[in-house]
């Protein structure tokens, strides 16, 4: 068998990988954790530099990438929003294939977070140098767009999934809020990669299910199906995943039909069920199931950090 490698690779969509390089990357991740538990460094890339470059905002994903980059050795450069760059500038408004070429000369691997779903495409094929997309594209609940991908979430995803449950098949995630997020559309798209997998889509119909989702599902042979009802699809569910989705209906607190707190997996959930959230959260999980088994989505952030510090040593030829 030929050594897993992903050097020199871009990574733009959950797709990209195929199930034995998603396996390899948890396996040189759990390696990762043992820097992080540690809280020490390693100069494993101590000649690279990152060049992390956020049009949107961000905490865990752009934060996470800077320090699995500094646990590793490396150097960060980048801007933080759309406003401190000439792109983002509307007086320059430089394009994003100039911005790539630029950057692809000061630095050794670029992430990006942008608005557009193209935007990692671009930087791909202007760059010389590999392109991980932190999360792009970006769609109104009302007035449409693209809903992109978020792969590197997708994956520390997977691996919470994977260290509670042992594999990756013979899953059923049950997704409760906001259809358009990014977070939520590759987490579905990553099922068609496992075996007998099914999604379940719980989500207000004033919410509308985007197009290009239901589209890319049915061409990834996705085993999915909308649902009417949070609680009565609970014991069905291996995974609970959670979005923010009061924001995007202009509401003050989230419905409680669509809330998961301790009252309703007690009383539903099977014994292993996770609860998951991209974060962050606002009320749609109640605070009383933070310190329950089902809660796992501060270990999910956690898991962040060793995932990127593999995936950047994977992608520059260190590990």
């Amino acid at each position: 068998m030929s050594k897993i490698s992903l050097q020199g690779r871009d990574l733009l969509s959950i797709t990209d990988l195929s199930r034995s390089e998603i396996e390899h990357i948890f396996k040189i991740a759990k390696d990762m954790e043992i820097i992080v538990n540690n809280r020490t460094k390693s100069q494993l890339l101590a000649d690279k530099i990152l060049a992390a470059l956020f049009f949107q905002p961000s905490t865990r994903t752009r934060l996470s990438f800077t320090s699995a980059m500094q646990r590793l050795g490396g150097t960060v450069l980048g801007f933080h929003s759309a406003t401190a760059s000439r792109a983002g500038d509307p007086s320059y408004a430089e394009s994003l294939e100039d911005t790539a070429l630029m950057v692809s000369y000061y630095a050794d691997i670029i992430v990006v977070r942008h608005p557009e779903a193209s935007a990692p495409y671009i930087f791909a094929e202007v760059a010389d140098i590999p392109v991980i997309s932190g999360g792009c594209g970006s769609i109104s609940a009302f007035k449409g767009g693209s809903s992109g991908e978020h792969p590197t979430q997708c994956l520390l995803d997977l691996y919470t999934i994977y260290k509670k449950r042992g594999n990756l098949d013979n899953l059923t995630i049950l997704c409760n809020g906001n259809m358009t997020s990014r977070a939520t559309t590759t987490l579905c798209y990553s099922m068609s990669i496992f075996n007998s997998c099914r999604v379940l889509l719980n989500y207000p119909k004033r919410l509308e299910f985007p197009d290009d989702f239901r589209k890319r599902l049915e061409e990834l042979k996705v085993n999915f199906e909308i649902i009417n009802s949070l609680e009565d699809n609970i014991p069905k569910a291996d995974v609970i995943y959670v979005t923010t989705m009061k924001n995007a209906l202009g509401l003050k607190v989230t419905p409680d039909e669509y809330v998961v707190n301790r009252t309703k997996l007690e009383a539903k959930a099977k014994d292993g069920c996770l609860v998951m959230h991209p974060l962050p959260r606002t009320d749609e999980i109640a605070k009383d199931v933070d310190d329950t088994p089902y809660g796992a989505y501060f270990e999910e952030a956690w898991n962040g950090l060793p995932i990127r510090m593999a995936l950047l040593a994977m992608i520059l030829g260190r590990a």
